[in-house]
C-alpha cells in the first residue's frame, strides 16, 4: 500500500510539473495570439513539411479531429493557407504557412529559447 501511494504522489508531482510546464508555453505562445499546439502545428508544417492534415496529426501524435480544429483556428487567424485538389486528386488538401506566421514562428522559436525548465 505505501508503495502504490509513493507511486501515485511521485506520478502526481510529475503531472503538476508537467500541467505549469504547458501552461508556461502557453502563456509565452499568447502572446503572437497562438496556442502552444498552434505553435506545434505550424512548425510541423514548415519545418517538417507536412502538407495535409493527417501528415500533420501522425508527425505530432495527435487526433485528426484535433488538428482540424486547430487549423481552422489558424487559417481564420490567417496564419495558414488550405490548397485544394490538384489534377489528379481533387479531393486532395495542402496546407501552408503564410509569411506573417513565418515570422511569428521565428520569434515564438526565440522566446521559448529563453524559457526556463
Amino acid at each position: 500500500m505505501v508503495n502504490v501511494m509513493t507511486e501515485n504522489m511521485t506520478l502526481d508531482s510529475w503531472y503538476i510539473q508537467q500541467s505549469q510546464l504547458m501552461n508556461k508555453l502557453d502563456r509565452i505562445a499568447s502572446k503572437y495570439g497562438l496556442s502552444f499546439l498552434q505553435y506545434k502545428i505550424l512548425l510541423q508544417i514548415e519545418c517538417y513539411k507536412s502538407s495535409s492534415p493527417t501528415d500533420i496529426a501522425k508527425g505530432l501524435k495527435l487526433s485528426r479531429t484535433s488538428v482540424s480544429r486547430s487549423l481552422k483556428g489558424l487559417q481564420k487567424k490567417e496564419m495558414i493557407g488550405r490548397i485544394y485538389g490538384n489534377s489528379d486528386d481533387q479531393r486532395k488538401v495542402e496546407i501552408r504557412v503564410t509569411p506573417s506566421a513565418k515570422k511569428i514562428i521565428e520569434k515564438l522559436s526565440n522566446d521559448l529559447l529563453e524559457v526556463k525548465i
